[in-house]
């Protein structure tokens, strides 16, 4: 399986990943072919890099690589020679797109790299240690459909909690593109993912309310350790036991992938645009579930600052948020069940025409999808809030401001201005979300073209690659 690490203007924490990784290789003997790619624009980190990525190579078994904007904008030269393609410049964010930010263009780069092949990923800020729950059974009946989540007061209670665990490639590589021996689905894993454990490694402040009760009261011994836990988390993010599940949840940190046939791109310059990807992937495979592994990978805390107090005061929906929101409400506009490809192209025509809308159109259909997205979760916090009796107390409070905070979002939404788009200018900030948009749903379009020449590519053994 190929290895690849995103990395953006951050040498050290890099370099301990890498480490680790080849820790891991040496010890188990593994070989490894790993790219690091590298969004990083600062001429001394690419600089830095790049003496990481010569000095490790030849201390294991493989081959180890740097792929930076150089490689990248020759990758894109290579895919369309002879002229641009805007949707593929928009991909991978190179100058003249208009698009930078966040992880999505980088982590198209690996899709576009390794077409036809397992992948595993994994970011610069973990270390290549696992630990798994020491008694899943406590937690089964709390972990429903999505990966349990432990919003901890000190790494000295997730270690009592939890026991390390070693990494098993082999169970990576049989459980992509293999059915999963369920009832509920048919189709061939297409995407498996760990959990996490460390730091800060969520950016909802308001994480903490999706603790189920029963849990809450495993987990916080008493209000001094909520109230830490709170403001500046040691969290873990697993399940008990191997599981597949038709909730994407979120997707980060250290995920295997099977891309043997095309999947989605990542929406490049925006938040969360993992969990948008992983919700593209289940509509384009609806019988391929996500497998959740039931061990957790370290993840570097020291790069996240503690949760203020105005953070927990309020809400701001971001692009990924809304945009799974609306293509959710196109694709139960799709006619029919169409193959992969089609599906993704059904989507990106949606999206372009919800462009094309007059404003207050927009407005609408966005604030009508919002609501009642606030008004589910609204729903389900107060069940929760009633299933555990208020209990404990700290926590019940909690859940009711939040509950408030939800009713006051709702009275007071914008969702046609997400997080990454509220300029100065109200006006400016709408409309370069509309361009946004339109981007990404020409980008949907292009994308099983695109494809098909990356894997043309990859077939031919071009250098670059």
């Amino acid at each position: 399986m190929k290895v690849t690490f995103l990395t953006h203007q951050r040498p050290e924490i890099l370099k301990e990943a890498l480490v680790s990784f080849i820790q891991y290789l040496k010890n188990s003997g593994k070989p490894a072919d790993i790219t690091v790619l590298d969004d990083s624009i600062d001429p001394a980190a690419v600089a830095a890099n790049r003496e990481l990525a010569a000095g490790l190579t030849g201390t294991f078994s493989g081959s180890l690589r740097c792929f930076g904007w150089a490689e990248r904008e020759l990758l894109a030269d290579r895919l369309c020679p002879g002229s641009p393609e805007p949707a593929l410049d928009f991909a991978l964010s190179l100058p003249g797109a208009g698009v930078r930010g966040h992880s999505g263009a980088n982590r198209n780069t690996g899709l576009l790299l390794y077409t036809g092949q397992k992948i595993l990923s994994l970011d610069d800020d973990t270390l290549f240690c696992f630990r798994r729950l020491r008694d899943g059974r406590a937690f089964h009946e709390n972990s429903g459909d999505i990966p349990l989540l432990l919003p901890l007061g000190s790494r000295k209670r997730l270690e009592r909690l939890t026991v390390p665990t070693d990494w098993d490639p082999d169970v990576l590589q049989e459980i992509l593109g293999s059915p999963p021996h369920t009832g509920d689905y048919t189709g061939p894993v297409k995407l498996a993912m760990s959990g996490i454990y460390g730091g800060r490694w969520y950016t909802n402040p308001h994480a903490y309310c999706a603790v189920p009760p029963r849990t809450a009261n495993k987990i916080w011994q008493g209000k001094k350790e909520y109230v830490a836990a709170r403001q500046d988390p040691w969290a873990l993010m697993v399940q008990p036991e191997v599981s597949f599940s038709g909730a994407p949840f979120l997707v980060s940190t250290c995920f295997g992938y099977d891309s043997s046939e095309p999947v989605p791109p990542f929406f490049p310059g925006i938040r969360s645009s993992d969990s948008l990807w992983a919700w593209m992937l289940r509509a384009m495979y609806p019988e391929s579930p996500i497998c959740h592994l039931p061990l957790a990978i370290e993840h570097e805390r020291s790069i996240k600052q503690p949760f203020e107090e105005d953070d927990f005061s309020r809400i701001v929906p971001g692009a990924s948020e809304i945009i799974v929101k609306l293509l959710d409400f196109l694709r139960q506009g799709v006619p029919g069940s169409p193959e992969a490809p089609g599906m993704l192209s059904a989507l990106g025509s949606g999206l372009s025409r919800f462009a094309a809308e007059p404003v207050q159109r927009r407005r609408e259909i966005l604030s009508e999808l919002y609501l009642a997205s606030l008004g589910r979760r609204i729903g389900a916090f107060h069940e929760r809030l009633e299933a555990g009796g208020g209990r404990p107390r700290f926590f019940g409070e909690d859940l009711k401001r939040h509950i408030d905070l939800l009713h006051n979002e709702a009275l007071d939404s914008r969702p046609w201005l997400p997080k990454e788009f509220r300029l100065k200018d109200d006006i400016a900030g709408e409309e370069a979300f509309r361009r946004y948009l339109d981007s990404c749903g020409e980008l949907l379009c292009a994308w099983p073209e695109i494809w098909q020449r990356a894997e043309a590519l990859c077939k031919s053994g071009d250098q670059i690659l």
